[in-house]
Parts: C-alpha cells; sequence; structure tokens
C-alpha cells in the first residue's frame, strides 16, 4: 500500500504536460504490446491452419490408400476363386481350341510369356496375329473371349487390309499364381 502512495503522490506533483506525456507513453506502450501480441497470435494461427491442412492432406490421401488396397485386395480374392475354379487353365491350350472353334488362323510364331505382376500373382500373356477377317468376326471373338472370366484382353491393335478386311494384333492374357506360394497364406 506504501509504494501505492508514493506512486499517487509522484502522479500528483507532476504538471499537466508531464502527465499528458506519460500518458501518451503508456497508451503507446500500450498500443504496442497489443500490436505484438495480435500479430503472434496471428503467426501461430496461420502456422497451425497450415498445419491442420497438410494433417488434411495427409488423412485424405490415407483414406485413398486404403480404399484402393481394399479394393485391390477384392480384386485379388475374386482372382483367386476364378484361379481356384481353373486350376489346369492353360492359355495356350485355349486359344488353339478357340481358333479351331472360331476358323481362325494366326500367322505362325506366336507364343506365351510370362510377367512378374506381384509377389501373389504373374500374368501369363499370349500375343497373335489374325489376317483376313472381318470386323463381324473381330466383335464376335472379342465378344467370346469376354466371356471366359480367366482370360482378358490386354491390347489390341488393328490394320486395314484389302477388301473390307482387317489385321488384328491381339495380345491375351490370363494370371496365375506364383510357384510356391501357398494359396491361401498370403
Amino acid at each position: 500500500m506504501e509504494k501505492l502512495a508514493k506512486i499517487a503522490g509522484y502522479v500528483q506533483n507532476l504538471t499537466k504536460k508531464q502527465l499528458e506525456r506519460y500518458i501518451i507513453a503508456a497508451l503507446i506502450f500500450a498500443a504496442v504490446a497489443a500490436g505484438f501480441v495480435t500479430y503472434h497470435i496471428y503467426s501461430k494461427s496461420t502456422e497451425l491452419l497450415f498445419q491442420i491442412k497438410k494433417i488434411e492432406d495427409l488423412s485424405n490421401k490415407a483414406v485413398k490408400v486404403i480404399s484402393d488396397h481394399e479394393k485391390l485386395q477384392q480384386e485379388a480374392q475374386r482372382l483367386q476363386e476364378v484361379l481356384d475354379l481353373n486350376k489346369d487353365f492353360n492359355i495356350k491350350s485355349y486359344f488353339e481350341s478357340f481358333c479351331k472353334e472360331q476358323n481362325l488362323s494366326p500367322d505362325p510364331g506366336w507364343d506365351t510369356r510370362i510377367d512378374d505382376v506381384n509377389d501373389r500373382f504373374d500374368e501369363i500373356s499370349l500375343s497373335a496375329t489374325l489376317r483376313g477377317i472381318t470386323t463381324e468376326t473381330l466383335v464376335k471373338v472379342l465378344e467370346l473371349l469376354d466371356k471366359k472370366e480367366i482370360v482378358y484382353i490386354k491390347e489390341l491393335s488393328l490394320k486395314n487390309e484389302a477388301n473390307k478386311r482387317i489385321i488384328v494384333d491381339i495380345v491375351i492374357a490370363t494370371k496365375t499364381m506364383k510357384k510356391g506360394l501357398d494359396q491361401r497364406g498370403i
């Protein structure tokens, strides 16, 4: 209380001009302090908003990765079921019998190729060239290939030939379980 009395006595002894200067100085100090506090709060909130946006973006990416992973797991499960139903499927034998049934004569030299797809499956593809077929025949071939669930068309290239005929370069493929993997354990 004594210190407060000393300050009150000091203020009472000041002239009006000195009192105004102290008040103006105090107001300037308060304004500058308020400005620094406001700037600090603004800069921190901007930084936090930036971090929140970054976390939101990462969260969205994580959700997408999880969703993609689930879709891939479902596709792998579906593929596993198709492979289980067609354990003895051979794309080369299938293509030979398919060509005989459809009266197609592929160019000689067609063969299969095995590509690594992932740690569970390999892809076996077969490239062939069919010459002198009509678009009607091509449509029929594509529809029949599409009906066989274990086979899919990987690539298709068409070239015009004389007499409204076309040359078709086609790559069909299937997937197979990698050798030595426990089909249910992965």
